[in-house]
């Protein structure tokens, strides 16, 4: 009798194969489990940093949209004949990419051009039932992530806007000087 409980006493002092290999099983289950929580938690990381970057290129735009319309001479869908000095607001490839494109004529053979954005895929003026406001729609996508804004623009010096109701992608306009 005394032998077999020597025996039971000398195999208390370690773990058998059974129990190491229970133990390594939970563990692999609560590390996958913890990988599987950083990943999810990495990735919404990333979308709402890209949705972000989508979010301040479109108000970007939209700032600059704004502050080149508002105390605008003069506003049309279509090219000023006779006048030397304009600008133009529209959507143009740059890079592989579609930007917002300001052009800014200065005389009939020079002009200069100022891009923003990289990731705008529309730009769209539109008319609204008051004759000194347009609404401007701006949407924009890049890795899977989209943004759309529209905002409407009271038009300070211009009584009547002549844009149809289908509405134009480029706006021709004038300013003080």
């Amino acid at each position: 009798m005394k032998n077999r409980n020597n025996l039971y006493r000398l195999n208390t002092k370690g773990i058998t194969l059974v129990e190491l290999m229970l133990i390594l099983g939970i563990l692999a289950i609560i590390l996958q489990t913890m990988f599987l929580i950083f990943s999810l938690g990495n990735k919404a990381f990333n979308v709402s940093k890209d949705k972000g970057i989508i979010q301040k290129e479109v108000r970007t735009a939209a700032g600059l949209i704004v502050k080149e319309i508002k105390n605008a001479k003069e506003l049309s869908k279509e090219k000023f004949m006779g006048e030397d000095s304009f600008f133009i607001l529209s959507l143009e490839k740059k890079d592989g990419h579609n930007a917002l494109c300001r052009t800014s004529y200065l005389s009939k053979e020079q002009y200069e051009k100022f891009y923003i954005g990289q990731a705008i895929t529309e730009l769209l003026f539109l008319p609204l039932e008051g004759d000194n406001m347009i609404q401007v729609k701006i949407k924009a996508e890049e890795k899977g992530q989209e943004y759309e804004l529209s905002f409407q623009i009271l038009l300070e010096n211009i009584e009547y806007v002549d844009i149809p109701e289908r509405g134009i992608s480029k706006i021709f306009y004038t300013k003080y000087q």
